[in-house]
Parts: C-alpha cells; structure tokens; sequence
C-alpha cells in the first residue's frame, strides 16, 4: 500500500495549528481513499454480477 502524505502551509506550526483545530488532513485523505476504494470495489462486483455475457461473434 501506498503512503501519502500532506504537507500543511507553515510546515510544523501549520501541522500543529491545524491540530489545535481539530484537523487532521493524512486521517482524513486516509479515510477518503479507503471509502473510494471500497465504493470501486463494491460497484465493479456489482456490475459484474448484473452484466450480460459480450456477443463474441459478431452479431
């Protein structure tokens, strides 16, 4: 798994004023992808289920 990271305006006090605040922009980017994630997974194993079979023949 990949890892991302954010670097917050101001760099150490940027990250620690945003702390104060309650903000916590690697949890929320982290969580934000594992919902995308699960939101692709989910929808492609649907899709697949109500797809019909491709007409390899030609017609």
């Amino acid at each position: 798994m990949r890892r991302y990271e954010g670097h917050p305006p101001a760099g150490a006090l940027g990250r620690a004023v945003a702390r104060l605040f309650g903000a916590d922009p690697q949890r929320a980017m982290a969580e934000d992808l594992q919902g995308f994630r699960s939101f692709v997974e989910e929808s492609a194993a649907t899709d697949s289920k109500n797809m019909p079979l491709a007409n390899l023949g030609g017609t």
